[in-house]
């Protein structure tokens, strides 16, 4: 259990990792958006890439915490032996 729980913390690094990539490349295109003449296709597209970019931070700030909650639970003296106590009874 405890190497399985190890892999899921790690899996969430790398989506954490990705998602700082996208949010990176999304920066980018809003700079370039902004530099764009004033239109409704840009205000459409500053919002589209503005929203994804709110929606990863998001998904990254629960990503955050549940991996620490999981390296709690994994490193902690009454995570995994509590619940071996517990499965056991």
């Amino acid at each position: 259990m405890k190497k399985i729980i190890e892999e899921n913390i790690e899996l969430l690094k790398e989506k954490l990792e990705l998602n700082k990539q996208i949010i990176n490349q999304n920066r980018e295109k809003l700079r370039n958006v902004i530099q764009q003449p004033l239109s409704s296709e840009r205000t459409e597209l500053f919002f589209h890439h503005y929203q994804i970019t709110l929606e990863l931070f998001s998904r990254n700030s629960h990503f955050m915490k549940l991996q620490a909650e999981l390296s709690r639970f994994v490193s902690g003296d009454d995570g995994l032996k509590s619940f071996a106590k517990m499965s056991l009874s």
